[in-house]
């Protein structure tokens, strides 16, 4: 057996690109499209000398897993789902998927790599980048029995995940001033996930009451600072008008 790990991570990667790394490289790899565009190239570890990974698949399923993690900065506890970007019900879901669709390529004389697409809600908050998917979404059913799922729960576990705060945070769209505030707006934000290969990922960003997206201080606050300082100036002349009345010359 041999074992080699090959790592690239590209942003805005042209297909002629590409092909110069199927060049030099001369063997078969995923090419994995997060979101925008950025690419991360994998190649399996621990072939057989056939080129196959059944032995070695859930080594490989972790070392994919890992290698989105460290390449893209994501949280030790981010979650997201694999899917083949020209087949949006072609989702890869464990080791065994993985070990099944890189046999395939494998058998390909003519194609070199497959694109995957990873299907999730990237969120951002302060310093911290995360990707979640709801609990038992790597089912490849759970698309066709979303009605039954119990949102609510999931919506729970979104805001634990995410350690949204009770009162003075939310989650909102990136570009879009609309609240996700329950657990049917979160259903109906998953479901179109599954729609378009160009959104299968959803950025997200948590917004404060007291401090904005851009790190500015919320209107509410704002306008009690303007307040406060008001009365403070009308206060400082009160004091200075005593003070004048009591001093002579």
């Amino acid at each position: 057996m041999s074992k080699q790990v090959v790592i690239f991570i590209f942003y805005g990667m042209s297909k002629k690109e590409e092909g110069e790394v199927e060049k030099r490289t001369g063997e078969k790899y995923f090419v994995i499209e997060p979101y925008d565009n950025a690419k991360v190239i994998f190649k399996a570890i621990d072939l057989s000398d056939e080129g196959r990974i059944e032995i070695s698949k859930k080594a490989n399923w972790k070392q994919l897993l890992q290698i989105i993690k460290d390449q893209l900065k994501l949280t030790d506890t981010s979650t997201f789902l694999f899917v083949k970007k020209d087949n949006p019900d072609d989702q890869i879901d464990n080791d065994g998927d993985l070990m099944d669709l890189w046999n395939e390529l494998n058998k390909s004389r003519k194609v070199m790599y497959y694109t995957l697409k990873m299907r999730c809600l990237l969120i951002t908050k302060e310093d911290k980048l995360m990707t979640w998917c709801p609990k038992n979404s790597d089912n490849p059913n759970f698309r066709y029995e979303m009605e039954t799922e119990n949102w609510s729960q999931h919506f729970e576990n979104l805001k634990q995940f995410v350690e949204i705060s009770a009162n003075d945070e939310w989650l909102s769209e990136s570009g879009q001033d609309k609240k996700i505030q329950n657990g049917e707006d979160l259903k109906a934000i998953w479901a179109e996930r599954y729609n378009n290969s160009e959104t299968y990922c959803l950025r997200l960003k948590v917004i404060s009451a007291n401090i904005g997206e851009s790190g500015e201080i919320g209107e509410e606050h704002a306008d009690e600072n303007i307040q406060m300082k008001k009365e403070e100036e009308e206060n400082g002349r009160d004091l200075n008008q005593s003070d004048n009345k009591g001093q002579g010359r």
